[in-house]
């Protein structure tokens, strides 16, 4: 699991700074959106939803299945492939 954190964490680190140069760069309010909403993802799901709390209830939404995703997915990863029980 800490490859995985690391790897989440350098991706959200990344993007982060993708989207400041490209909003630096281009002033466009949709792309810096959505590289915005992909640092949200990268770091952690959770921070989508909270944020979605904020700016409203679509982004909520997509937020609190990206956390049950995440933890299904975190809750069973042993239950399949070449690690299974």
């Amino acid at each position: 699991m800490k490859v995985e954190g690391w790897l989440f964490l350098g991706c959200g680190l990344f993007f982060g700074g993708v989207d400041i140069v490209y909003w630096y760069l281009s002033k466009d309010p949709t792309g810096t959106t959505a590289l915005a909403i992909t640092v949200g993802f990268a770091v952690l799901a959770a921070a989508t939803t909270a944020l979605g709390a904020a700016v409203g209830w679509w982004l909520f939404l997509i937020g609190l299945l990206s956390t049950v995703y995440a933890t299904i997915g975190f809750v069973f990863e042993y239950y399949r492939g070449h690690f299974s029980h």
